[in-house]
């Protein structure tokens, strides 16, 4: 259409200028027909376009990273300064270590005392375990002797009624001296027997006080630990409570500080105070009311909750106050753990005594018990062979064979009781052996149990040495990402908390573009779609990565976001630039050139070459620019159409198909001064480039 109207105005120029040449002529001017017209003429084909549009864009980092402290502290070191490009793990700042040093020192110092402990504790049971297994080696042997003594008793009771009988045959048969002599050594062995066993029954009662003893000394030592560890539960509880209520006292102290935070970024005047001061402006200086509200219920929580500040600093004081009593609190578990086991050795140690104490006192009563029966048997004896050798040495046969067949009986009895007197001296001895094979296994069975408490508890130490190391580490704070250092907001030896950004990275190596567009253009946008912006004299290729949503504010208009490659520092971070973007496109549907569509009282028409002849055709139009144009309907595929123009072309016209330049013909007779042709030339071409007339003819 726009080619059409500037060949009717090119035309109807052209008649003006030679009109006014060649008035004076006694003939009008009249342009050289032919049979036919010459023009240029194509089939008609599928084919594609697409239409562009520009939009005012800004161009971002496509990535910005906003860098925080992990914890809230004093900066110590700043690495790097605004401008800086960094890689991702290089050290930004770094934080004053000081109380974090302490708490790691105070951790290892806990895991030493843990160990230490944990070695005292296997030493002790350990030396347990030897002593009860000395204390088994000790009966072990005290039962062999106590059954040899006993086997002797059985070898001396046998012997004396052997003696006895070999004497009351003597009495009988053989001479007188020899008896006597006999009889004497017998009462001599007899005497010597009662004095051994008066002996072993007083060394055993010396054992038993020794045994009492060591049972008063086990039961004060159990008495003393008990006491010790109802002193460290009671430092313990204390501990925690200190250490509960420092945590609330911080986490308080935090929610308050972000609270007032918010406050000073709303109202400028806070901006520069601390919330005390605050506290003194009313709604006479301009605050509103619900402001002052808020800051009065922050200043009656800290007084609730003893916090004297909420101030960076007064955070870090605090901080360092839980990180204290936490290392208190660690320390007094250790204790705690400490003294619980020692509690419950020394109380395992003294019903150990308490229990042997018990059985050596049952076997010292059965020991005294067939002590005493021995004696008396062999004082019996003694009495029997006294009686014996008075008989003998009276020299009175009868009465002594009676006196020898008692006395045999008697021995017989003694041999009876002393065999019952081993079997008892092995049950006493073994049931004692048992006890201590319990206290032994129980001993045993309790060096786990301590091993998996002072585990537990060097547990607790290696966890609260991880966390320090952790929180050493964290204060080393380092670049997330590559790219240019492009804000720093802290300064050294100044505080920095965790709650607003320190510094801000951006990765200029791929840069966002971002431009908005209105619903019809939004919607024949789909991510993928290629890109091009040109910033200053440079053109850049991307493609679009993101399309929004929902409008932008109050604009009507959707965010658009696209991705370009380009090199670090070629586009500084927020300039504006031109994006161009495919907004509609036709596929695989009828496009004739532009050129080859005329308008006529607003309906649309072409020449279509019908055996030669051109034929007016109306046909419906869509999408076109500058040089092609859709036809959606009156045109069939392989359809010959005429596409140039010629001012003999008209419905019915004979047309003569072949590629030649557009010209304009002249009748021979008129002549054009050089110089007004020229003009009409340099006319011609303004009209062409005038780029307002394809907007008039557009309709725009």
């Amino acid at each position: 259409m726009a080619m059409y109207k500037k060949r009717v105005a090119l035309f109807v120029a052209l008649n003006i200028s030679v009109g006014s040449l060649v008035g004076c002529s006694s003939a009008d001017a009249v342009p050289t027909t032919s049979a036919s017209v010459a023009v240029e003429t194509q089939n008609v084909m599928n084919g594609e376009i697409e239409l562009s549009e520009s939009f005012v864009a800004t161009i971002t980092p496509k990535e910005t990273t906003y860098v925080f402290s992990s914890m809230a502290g004093i900066v110590d070191n700043i690495y790097v300064e605004e401008g800086d490009f960094v890689k991702k793990g290089d050290k930004l700042f770094v934080l004053q270590n000081e109380a974090h040093q302490f708490s790691l020192d105070q951790a290892q110092a806990s895991y030493q005392q843990a160990e230490a402990s944990r070695q005292q504790a296997m030493l002790m049971s350990n030396l347990e375990i030897e002593s009860t297994v000395a204390t088994y080696d000790q009966i072990l042997l005290a039962k062999n002797q106590a059954i040899v003594q006993a086997e002797n008793t059985i070898t001396s009771a046998y012997a004396s009624y052997d003696q006895l009988v070999a004497a009351k045959n003597q009495a009988v048969g053989s001479g007188f001296d020899m008896q006597l002599l006999e009889l004497e050594a017998q009462i001599e062995t007899l005497k010597m027997n009662i004095a051994t066993a008066r002996l072993q029954l007083n060394h055993a009662h010396n054992n038993l006080k020794e045994v009492e003893g060591n049972v008063r000394d086990a039961y004060d030592d159990y008495i003393t630990a008990d006491a010790d560890f109802l002193i460290e539960d009671e430092k313990l509880d204390a501990a925690f409570e200190v250490y509960e209520d420092a945590q609330i006292k911080l986490a308080t102290a935090q929610i308050l500080a972000e609270k007032y935070a918010a406050l000073q970024s709303s109202i400028t005047t806070f901006a520069a105070i601390e919330v005390k001061e605050a506290d003194k402006y009313t709604s006479r200086d301009g605050i509103p009311d619900y402001v002052v509200e808020m800051i009065d219920d922050i200043i009656t929580d800290m007084r609730r909750n003893n916090i004297s500040g909420i101030a960076m600093s007064d955070l870090m004081d605090l901080t360092r106050e839980v990180n204290q009593a936490q290392l208190d609190y660690a320390e007094a578990q250790a204790d705690y753990t400490q003294a619980k086991t020692e509690q419950l050795q020394t109380e395992a140690i003294f019903e150990q005594w308490e229990d042997g104490y018990k059985d050596a006192e049952i076997d010292i009563d059965h020991a005294q018990e067939l002590t005493y029966e021995t004696i008396a048997g062999l004082e019996t004896n003694l009495k029997i062979l006294e009686e014996i050798y008075d008989v003998t040495k009276s020299g009175a046969t009868s009465e002594i064979i009676e006196v020898y067949d008692k006395q045999i009986a008697v021995a017989q009895l003694g041999i009876m009781q002393a065999e019952q007197a081993l079997d008892m001296v092995k049950d006493s001895y073994d049931e004692q052996l048992r006890q201590v094979q319990i206290a032994l296994s129980g001993t045993q069975s309790s060096a786990p149990l301590i091993e998996n408490v002072y585990s537990s508890q060097l547990n607790m130490a290696n966890v609260a040495i991880a966390q320090a190391n952790y929180v050493l580490g964290e204060l080393i704070v380092a670049s997330p990402t590559n790219g240019r250092v492009e804000k720093i907001y802290i300064e050294e030896n100044n505080p920095v908390g965790n709650s607003n950004a320190a510094c801000v990275i951006a990765d200029y190596s791929q840069m966002e573009v971002t431009f908005n567009v209105s619903t019809a253009v939004k919607n024949t946008l789909k991510t993928g779609n290629n890109v091009v912006v040109m910033y200053g004299d440079a053109q850049y290729l991307g493609t679009i990565s993101e399309i929004g949503a929902e409008v932008v504010g109050q604009t009507s208009l959707f965010e658009i976001k696209a991705l370009i490659d380009v090199e670090y520092g070629e586009i500084p971070s927020g300039v504006r630039a031109i994006a161009y973007t495919t907004t509609h496109k036709a596929n695989d549907t009828i496009t004739i050139p532009y050129e080859a569509v005329h308008y006529e009282r607003g309906e649309s028409f072409v020449y279509v070459v019908e055996e030669g002849v051109a034929r007016k055709r109306i046909v419906e139009t869509g999408l076109f620019n500058n040089s092609t144009i859709v036809i959606t309907s009156g045109l069939d595929i392989d359809d010959e159409i005429v596409t140039t123009w010629s001012s003999q072309l008209r419905d019915g016209a004979i047309i003569r198909g072949h590629e030649v330049e557009e010209e304009i013909l002249l009748d021979e007779t008129t002549i054009i001064k050089e110089e007004t042709r020229t003009e009409i030339e340099e006319n011609t071409e303004i009209l062409l480039k005038d780029d307002n007339i394809k907007s008039i003819e557009d309709g725009e």
